[in-house]
């Protein structure tokens, strides 16, 4: 499901790359509205955000804090422009995690 050019996608649906270097983080607003416009993105290589970039094709993930893997990473993504990413996560896929959840809290009453 593509996002409506507002806000932060629609200064997306303008760049080449989306670049996030994280030192740390539970979760990133901007990684996902970066995927759901199909950008390419290099995002810190920290569990939850590796987790949420799982089978996304346009993904590079680098270490934090490390500014030569940050300007390596950046390169590989300038080879992944050109093209739309399908966005790997979908409200189907949201709703069947929650589901499971809901499912497992229900399970250990």
């Amino acid at each position: 499901m593509a996002l409506a050019p507002s806000g932060l996608a629609s200064h997306l649906a303008r760049a080449d790359i989306a670049v996030l270097p994280y030192l740390r983080s539970s979760a990133s607003g901007p990684l996902h509205v970066a995927m759901s416009c199909g950008l390419p993105v290099v995002v810190s290589d920290l569990p939850t955000l590796a987790e949420a970039a799982a089978g996304y094709t346009g993904a590079v993930l680098v270490p934090p804090a490390d500014p030569k893997a940050l300007a390596a990473g950046i390169e590989r993504a300038r080879r992944l422009t050109g093209r739309r990413h399908a966005d790997a996560r979908s409200w189907t896929d949201t709703v069947a995690g929650y589901d499971d959840l809901l499912a497992r809290c229900r399970a250990r009453r």
